[in-house]
């Protein structure tokens, strides 16, 4: 009787149990997933970004662009004072603004350079800073720079020439030495108050586009230094004041009248 030879395996692989096929020997593993992240991140750090941003990373394909949503979560956090406080900062920068979340949201959103203040803060007083570094003057170091006062002093004899001619056109007569005292006496405030230089940064309405601005306030001018001096004649010699303007009336019709003669 001739024995049968045994037919080989399907396959050429060793099975487990030597060679033999025993069903349900090698149990089935699930085939891992791999997690759809966007190109060059792993879930991990795509997990960290969103908790770091606040914001929903979507992804387009399996290697597409990374795709954030605008951040109101800061906004959102921020009380009714402290968006008050924002809004107020914003004004000083002629931004058209009010204290409210949907006004706050909206100019954030349409603004490029203040969204990207708002993503780069984490704290209502960091967004103060960020916003004070980027828009007010010179520094950056979040404070506002102060204001530069110059003094410039006056030469007294200059002062009194100046006194001298508002007399002689106004009272025909050089004024006396102590009304001239008296003059730069009252002068004094508005020289020690000097000049007044600020300089901040803000936002151009026509351009749309941060510009440093330069105001110059003085106190002190001759100009004003005259029509004080004018003024004071008015009012300390009414009588010389109208005598001296019918004298010069009169000289007036003189001169027209003989030269037209």
């Amino acid at each position: 009787m001739v024995t049968p030879t045994p037919k080989p395996s399907p396959s050429s692989t060793p099975r487990v149990g030597g060679n033999k096929y025993t069903p349900g020997a090698v149990q089935s593993q699930p085939v891992a997933q791999p997690t759809q992240a966007p190109a060059g991140f792993n879930p991990q750090a795509v997990e960290q970004l969103q908790q770091i941003l606040g914001q929903v990373l979507t992804v387009q394909g399996t290697t597409g662009p990374l795709t954030p949503g605008f951040n109101y979560a800061l906004l959102e956090t921020m009380s009714d004072a402290e968006l008050i406080d924002v809004a107020k900062l914003l004004k000083k920068m002629d931004f058209t603004v009010k204290g409210s979340k949907k006004s706050l949201k909206a100019l954030f959103n349409n603004d490029a350079a203040l969204s990207a203040i708002l993503k780069a803060s984490s704290t209502p007083t960091e967004l103060k800073q960020n916003l004070l570094k980027d828009y007010l003057p010179l520094g950056g170091d979040a404070t506002e720079n102060l204001p530069t006062r110059t003094i410039s002093k006056q030469d007294p004899v200059v002062l009194g020439e100046l006194i001298d001619k508002v007399y002689q056109s106004k009272v025909l007569r050089r004024a006396t030495a102590e009304e001239k005292a008296q003059h730069i006496k009252n002068f004094q405030d508005d020289i020690d108050a000097g000049t007044l230089t600020t300089t901040k940064k803000v936002k151009n309405k026509k351009t749309g586009k941060m510009e440093n601005v330069t105001t110059v306030e003085s106190n002190f001018s001759q100009a004003k230094a005259e029509t004080e001096v004018e003024k004071s004649l008015k009012e300390l010699n009414p009588d010389d004041f109208d005598r001296a303007k019918r004298i010069q009336f009169s000289d007036f019709i003189m001169q027209n009248t003989m030269g037209g003669q």
